[in-house]
């Protein structure tokens, strides 16, 4: 789907461990716009089970795709942090004994992730956006001073 100023924006829905300030300007510099926005969010925080941390995307798209699917309206979804749910299903599978990739990851990693990604979609005339942030971990973005 094509966004312009005369897309109608009819949910906005924040994925993170609370909602960040780029998403919250974000948001705000929308609502003074010509865009119609509600929102809702789905949140989880570090300190939860790996469980609960690796719902939090996937209830956020089912939400999505209800709006978009049963009330036909355009969703726009924040993802702060793709890593974090990379993160929890790593967690979840040392749990449950499975051996991890030669990297450390999870041996499902690729399949968990394209499922997540193929259900951001469109359909009908109405569409699910994502706008993903993706944590590098253990890179630094800025140079160590000594």
């Amino acid at each position: 789907m094509r966004w312009s100023k005369n897309t109608k924006v009819s949910r906005s829905l924040p994925v993170s461990e609370s909602v960040p300030r780029e998403g919250h300007e974000l948001l705000t510099d929308m609502q003074g716009s010509e865009f119609s926005l509600a929102r809702c969010s789905s949140t989880g925080r570090m300190n939860e089970p790996p469980g609960a941390r690796w719902r939090v995307p996937l209830t956020a798209l089912t939400i999505a795709e209800y709006f978009r699917d049963q009330k036909h309206q355009n969703v726009l979804l924040l993802m702060d942090n793709v890593f974090r749910f990379v993160q929890a299903e790593s967690e979840l599978s040392s749990l449950l004994g499975r051996l991890p990739s030669r990297v450390g990851y999870q041996p499902t990693l690729a399949t968990e992730v394209a499922s997540l990604q193929e259900r951001i979609a469109s359909v009908a005339g109405a569409a699910v956006t994502a706008i993903p942030a993706v944590y590098v971990h253990g890179r630094r973005t800025s140079p160590i001073r000594r």
